[in-house]
């Protein structure tokens, strides 16, 4: 039997800006203190990890690019040392062409932002339900990000471009009158530094980006976070919310007289319903986070699939004809 479940986490933004490290002053360029011209300066509050898993395989290239260097040096090969610094070269002047920050649009200073709760429904009938403010809604989900290049202009990056290109054709010259042991030594070096960017890839992205400057703490609800039936996930959902007008917004219920009826009942009892801090059942982290935690009370005196089934008896008593419901994923 399928279980709905209701998850609510609550995010806000930290209002002091963590002092860059070290490895993000070496990997990322900011600078090593905080600029005082502005208060809007210094690093930005979402960025890629300076320890990150791009970081360690741009560590293997440079170290790749050593040992070929070396190498050639040792058995005094001098087309190899020469394509080993035209080709390392190529990619730290591809990267400074491409080098970009991240911009997040911003709203007007002034007035404090208002509630801007997100509602994320799957597709097997669970929600997660975000309480944030519209700033944090807007950068999280729904403002599109803009990237900032530091070479802005065209003429400056086809300079670039070409040079990246001369340099290109006469690397693979000078690696093509290499000696044998050495092309071998850089097909490997290649293979090497290929199958590294294609892990990468691969790998989940909150492992790439650094999310530090949100708080993130979770609510939870008196009778648990799981559900037997859909009418109660949704209901939970409604309780956290407070509000129904996303649901009809949405379509996440069907548009029949019962389901009104019920969803304005339930939008009643929600706004009558207070919290309190207590224990988390199940919480989604138990190791991270102290189980204790804001808790939403539950009526006792009513029950959602209950109320649903009574409403319908009713409107099936009154001799009303059943209506035909967009159909839901999950019912």
């Amino acid at each position: 039997m399928p279980t709905f479940s209701v998850r609510c986490v609550e995010v806000t933004k930290k209002i002091q800006r963590s002092t860059p490290t070290r490895m993000d002053t070496f990997f990322r360029g900011q600078p090593s203190r905080a600029q005082t011209q502005s208060p809007t300066m210094g690093p930005p509050l979402i960025k890629a990890k300076a320890s990150g898993p791009l970081s360690w395989v741009t560590l293997l290239g440079f170290l790749l690019s050593v040992i070929l260097f070396t190498t050639s040096l040792v058995v005094g090969d001098g087309m190899s040392m020469i394509a080993t610094v035209l080709l390392s070269l190529l990619s730290t002047l591809i990267g400074v062409a491409n080098r970009w920050s991240l911009r997040l649009p911003q709203r007007p200073k002034g007035a404090d932002p208002p509630v801007g709760d997100v509602v994320i429904r799957y597709p097997n009938g669970s929600y997660l339900v975000v309480r944030c403010d519209e700033d944090v809604a807007r950068e999280l989900y729904f403002a599109p990000e803009e990237i900032e290049y530091s070479v802005k202009s065209p003429a400056a990056y086809r300079i670039i471009s070409l040079v990246g290109t001369l340099m290109l054709m006469l690397g693979v010259i000078a690696l093509a009158n290499a000696r044998l042991q050495l092309q071998f030594a850089w097909a490997g070096a290649f293979i090497i530094i290929n199958a590294a960017h294609w892990v990468v890839a691969a790998l989940p992205a909150r492992l790439h980006w650094d999310l530090s400057c949100y708080e993130i703490r979770e609510q939870g609800i008196a009778t648990g976070p799981k559900n037997p039936n859909f009418t109660e996930a949704l209901w939970k959902a409604i309780l956290l919310t407070k509000s129904t007008r996303w649901i009809r917004n949405g379509n996440a219920a069907p548009q029949t007289d019962v389901w009104d009826k019920w969803l304005r009942e339930a939008e009643a009892k929600a706004v009558a319903m207070s919290y309190r801090v207590d224990t988390i059942q199940d919480p989604l982290w138990p190791d991270k986070q102290s189980a204790k935690g804001t808790v939403w009370e539950v009526p006792e005196d009513w029950n959602a699939k209950e109320a649903w089934n009574t409403l319908n008896n009713e409107t099936q008593s009154e001799g009303q004809p059943n209506q035909i419901a967009r159909p839901l994923q999950t019912v």
